[in-house]
């Protein structure tokens, strides 16, 4: 039954990456793979023994890679699509160490297709981005000025390999069930494991912590996404600190109520012209601007995938 649960999990893994033609390591499995501990000898075996599952091998290489059979997942398609995602989280690296800089940043972190690994030539970049408790609105502001006068902010029709600004959170807002689907948010859970935090100070294992039941055993212990991390400087970290500062006074309350006025009446008025705002959450702490959330869309794919699978 054990055995059975595990290929259970692995399946349902393998048909979520399908999704994106994109066939997984071993490691990759273990990563997403929600299950409660797993041995590599026991998911070697079980993946050599599923009828469902193909190996794929790199002919150069030698290197294994795992899908379901008769699917299109190819060799060739993820190598193009990591050549792509590393040619973002160059321009990543370039650009958002610059935010070291901004008062109240507190973890910026890569989502979604390029944090999955899956982009397409003409993806944008999908930034998280996490505030300070009760400066949400000053931070937004600051960040969206710095990179809209560097012109690698994504607006209007201009989106690729651009910084696309759509979700913000304080840093007592963590809890990202509070957004999650019901009965079962399965595209959240391999976005939280996803997350690439580029800037992080002391955030990302908060937000772990706080979204344990998303995360499997093998993730929460041996994670490897703080690799790209970019360390605070001396010189950045004075600089923040100074504007926080000055920031953290009379002055600075005035300007984030006036900023969050203005940025509430403004998302909302936009939110009332959308024929979907299932993916819109505009409040004081949680600023998610997802004009078309496909989790609904995916989740049922992943669901019809799975159930052919077996």
């Amino acid at each position: 039954m054990e055995n059975q649960s595990l290929k259970s999990a692995i399946i349902e893994t393998l048909s979520f990456f399908y999704l994106y033609n994109y066939p997984l390591t071993l490691f990759e499995i273990r990563k997403y793979t929600n299950f409660p501990k797993i041995s590599k000898k026991k998911l070697l075996l079980t993946l050599e023994e599923a009828d469902e599952i193909t190996t794929l091998i790199d002919q150069e290489t030698e290197k294994k890679y795992y899908a379901l059979k008769n699917t299109n997942c190819t060799i060739e398609s993820r190598q193009q699509k990591s050549k792509i995602k590393n040619k973002l989280l160059k321009k990543t690296n370039k650009y958002i160490k610059l935010l070291r800089f901004i008062p109240f940043v507190r973890m910026v972190a890569v989502c979604n297709n390029a944090a999955l690994g899956v982009p397409d030539k003409k993806s944008d970049i999908d930034l998280f981005i996490v505030a300070a408790e009760n400066r949400l609105f000053t931070c937004r502001l600051l960040i969206t000025f710095l990179l809209q006068i560097l012109g690698v902010r994504r607006h209007g029709k201009r989106i690729k390999h651009r910084f696309c600004l759509s979700f913000f959170v304080t840093e007592d807002c963590l809890d990202l069930s509070l957004i999650a689907l019901s009965p079962k948010d399965t595209y959240l859970a391999y976005w939280i494991r996803s997350l690439l935090p580029i800037i992080d100070q002391n955030i990302y294992t908060k937000l772990l912590e706080e979204n344990k039941n998303f995360l499997s055993y093998y993730f929460q212990t041996e994670h490897k996404n703080l690799q790209y991390i970019i360390p605070q400087k001396k010189f950045s970290k004075f600089i923040q600190r100074s504007a926080e500062f000055i920031l953290n006074s009379s002055i600075g309350n005035y300007l984030e109520n006036k900023l969050k006025t203005w940025q509430l009446s403004r998302s909302k008025a936009k939110k009332e012209n959308l024929e979907d705002a299932s993916g819109i959450v505009i409040s004081e702490k949680m600023l998610k601007f997802h004009n078309v959330d496909r989790r609904k869309e995916i989740n049922a794919k992943l669901q019809e995938l799975v159930n052919i699978s077996f």
